[in-house]
C-alpha cells in the first residue's frame, strides 16, 4: 500500500465502525418529541444547485406528511451557500424556513465541511450550528455532524452514502 492512500475495506470499517458508535447512545438530553411530530414520513423534494468558481449554491423545497401519507404536516424551504476554501475544507452557511402546524420557523446555520479525497472516492465529515428561531415559543439550538462518502463509477455517476446526527437543545 502506498504512502497516504487508504484501502476501501479501511474505509468501509471506519464508516460502519462510526455508525455503530454514533448510534448505539441515545442522548438522553434531547428535546422529547413535539405532539403530532413523531411517526412522519419525508416526501420526495426538489433541489436546485448552482456553482460558480469556488462558490456553490443550492436551493431546496421539501415536505413531511402524516403517517397515513394523506395530510401536508411540515413543509420546509432552504436554501445554501458554500465556499470551496480549498481542497480539504468547506465553509457553509444556510437558512431555512419552515411551516408546522402551529408555528413557523426559521433556522440559520453555519458550518464547516472536512474532506479527504482520493481520485475514486471522497469522504466528508460536516460540522455545523444551527439555531432555530420561532414565530413563538422557545428558541432551539443544534449541532449538527453528517459523514458523507462519494465513488466515482464514471464522470457522470457519483453515488453517495450520508449518515448523521442532530443534537438538539432548548
Amino acid at each position: 500500500m502506498r504512502t497516504g492512500s487508504v484501502s476501501f475495506a479501511t474505509f468501509a470499517g471506519v464508516v460502519v465502525l462510526w455508525l455503530a458508535m454514533g448510534w448505539a447512545v441515545i442522548a438522553p438530553a434531547q428535546d422529547e418529541p413535539d405532539e403530532g411530530g413523531t411517526n412522519q414520513f419525508l416526501a420526495p423534494a426538489a433541489k436546485v444547485n448552482y456553482a460558480f468558481d469556488k462558490w456553490r449554491y443550492s436551493g431546496e423545497f421539501q415536505v413531511r406528511l402524516d403517517e397515513g401519507y394523506r395530510e401536508l404536516s411540515v413543509w420546509y424551504l432552504e436554501g445554501s451557500a458554500t465556499n470551496l476554501t480549498s481542497k480539504y475544507l468547506e465553509l457553509a452557511a444556510d437558512l431555512r424556513f419552515s411551516v408546522k402546524p402551529d408555528v413557523e420557523e426559521i433556522r440559520p446555520g453555519l458550518g464547516i465541511i472536512l474532506k479527504a479525497n482520493q481520485p475514486k472516492w471522497q469522504i466528508g465529515l460536516q460540522s455545523k450550528y444551527q439555531i432555530d428561531i420561532p414565530s413563538e415559543g422557545t428558541t432551539g439550538h443544534g449541532l449538527r455532524e453528517v459523514l458523507f462518502a462519494n465513488f466515482l463509477v464514471k464522470d457522470n455517476l457519483i453515488p453517495g452514502l450520508i449518515a448523521g446526527g442532530f443534537y438538539r437543545w432548548r
